[in-house]
């Protein structure tokens, strides 16, 4: 197990991992698909995990304000490389999530049945990509920072209801080499910018964590703050709920005589539209790495061995629904692999 692994999810919350991954020698058991292989549909899908945010900081902070960023708890996704959502594989993934026998590990987690395995998405991995911190917190603690008014909010935000485009509109009106003078203001801000914009993955016409935005005022209390427990959580809630009911309606809206501008070129096919919150990119980094073939095929590429994980892969192709699933998903015999520490 890393340094980076252990700091981040202690090895005692993780339970009975070895070097080839959770489980070994025991028996997993696909117990059902929760959408079966024949009502599995084409989609459009908005990811709102943005990564203009990092664009912005980098170009919008000086050199001083971005050594304080880069000394902050999300100083090192400055260095992530281009990562484009590819919003088709994974809607393949979450298409084929499912039920597992003797899935005991943790109940916060997602499996997936691709070709003739299982793999999974839990808190390991999304910590292993991420390098996010994991530690229990008390849930009321966002609440305690409600009751505040926040000095930065006060400062450069006069609106009742500050939503995620006015934090976007600032820094783009700051302009590259800003000269405002307090390095601390600029930075804290750039750190709700990334939260919002990247991590929590929110549609930016809704209001911002406004605990958050008094929590960074304490900014060695915002650096211990959990957030890869908090940011987890919302992403396995989006996960996990996305495509409810969506099978059903898919059939239910087209007919023959209902088709939609195709989701692959210009010949017209149906397709379902849905939006996915929270940090997917994670989630995709995580497939890229269970899925060598993904790699093999070029649709992504390892730039180097560091870790956390989402730092070693770029990802600038975006395939097509139906080239996905001629090329990948359409073998039963194709290779996965467990995220493990390493």
């Amino acid at each position: 197990m890393t340094s980076l692994a252990e700091s981040v999810f202690p090895v005692e919350s993780v339970v009975s991992f070895t070097e080839n991954g959770p489980f070994r020698g025991r028996t997993k058991l696909l117990e059902s698909l929760k959408i079966k292989e024949c009502d599995r549909f084409p989609s459009r899908v908005t990811g709102h995990c943005n990564w203009e945010s990092i664009r912005l900081i980098k170009s919008h902070l000086t050199e001083t304000q971005l050594k304080l960023f880069r000394a902050t708890c999300f100083g090192h996704f400055l260095d992530v490389s281009d990562m484009v959502l590819s919003g088709h594989f994974c809607h393949h993934i979450l298409l084929r999530e499912c039920h597992v026998k003797n899935a005991d590990y943790n109940t916060s987690s997602l499996w997936y049945h691709v070709g003739n395995g299982l793999i999974q998405f839990s808190p390991v991995e999304f910590c292993l990509v991420s390098g996010l911190a994991f530690r229990e917190y008390s849930e009321s603690t966002p609440k305690l920072f409600k009751q505040k008014s926040s000095r930065l909010r006060r400062i450069y935000f006069q609106a009742s209801n500050v939503k995620v485009k006015m934090i976007v509109d600032w820094f783009r009106n700051l302009g590259p080499n800003n000269k405002i003078s307090d390095d601390d203001h600029v930075v804290k801000l750039a750190l709700i910018l990334f939260l919002e914009m990247t991590l929590v993955g929110k549609d930016d016409r809704t209001s911002i964590l406004y605990w958050a935005l008094e929590l960074v005022d304490d900014l060695d209390a915002f650096n211990k703050f959990p957030w890869g427990t908090f940011i987890y959580s919302r992403t396995f809630n989006s996960l996990s709920t996305c495509l409810l009911g969506r099978d059903d309606k898919f059939k239910n809206k087209f007919t023959d005589d209902k088709l939609e501008e195709n989701v692959d070129g210009p010949v017209k096919r149906k397709a379902e539209r849905y939006n996915v919150y929270g940090f997917v990119k994670a989630f995709q980094v995580w497939a890229i790495e269970a899925i060598p073939k993904w790699v093999t095929l070029g649709y992504a590429a390892r730039v180097n061995n560091v870790t956390p994980r989402i730092l070693k892969w770029q990802c600038t192709r975006i395939p097509t629904y139906a080239d996905i699933q001629k090329t990948v998903f359409k073998f039963k015999n194709v290779s996965i692999e467990y995220c493990c520490f390493s």
